[in-house]
């Protein structure tokens, strides 16, 4: 929304949809794409959240058992996603070696691909820290045996690249 009489420069230039402010045509096949998701996982909204706060707890469980691994997420967040810190490796190595295992993760934030993390930094957390994050985010199909596998992976990455062992 936009208050009357506040003037913002237009997002995107081009044929003056949106009253000038995006250009460019809605992709109505999108839309009706995003209808028929929300109208289907909309009845189990709650299900799905607890199943995903269950993944989370199992995955933080995991983390702790490691003396090596960080959880950087706090409490209260979303379930969906967490973040992790692993002493001795940088993300992108990881992030690789886990890929060979057919493990997919992320590293950095979503919305600044490559970077150190601005958030992680914003909260003070130590420089090797930002450098050795990884995202991990579940949906309703991750299963604990995922966690495992991934938690095996990391652990194998640790005995096979980590020399701060």
């Amino acid at each position: 929304y936009v208050k009357k009489g506040v003037h913002i420069p237009p997002f995107m230039l081009g044929g003056g949809q949106e009253k000038g402010f995006r250009s460019g045509t809605e992709s109505v096949p999108l839309i009706c794409g995003f209808g028929a998701a929300v109208k289907k996982l909309a009845p189990n909204v709650s299900a799905n959240f607890e199943k995903a706060a269950d993944i989370q707890a199992y995955l933080i469980e995991k983390c702790n058992e490691n003396g090596d691994v960080f959880v950087n997420s706090r409490k209260g967040g979303s379930p969906y996603v967490t973040s992790i810190a692993v002493k001795g490796l940088k993300s992108e190595v990881l992030l690789h070696y886990l890929e060979k295992r057919e493990i997919y993760v992320s590293s950095g934030s979503a919305c600044s691909k490559g970077k150190k993390s601005s958030v992680l930094k914003e909260f003070r957390y130590p420089e090797q820290s930002l450098d050795s994050t990884i995202r991990i985010s579940f949906s309703i199909d991750t299963t604990k045996a995922d966690i495992d596998a991934l938690m095996e992976g990391i652990k194998s990455a640790q005995n096979d690249l980590c020399k701060v062992r």
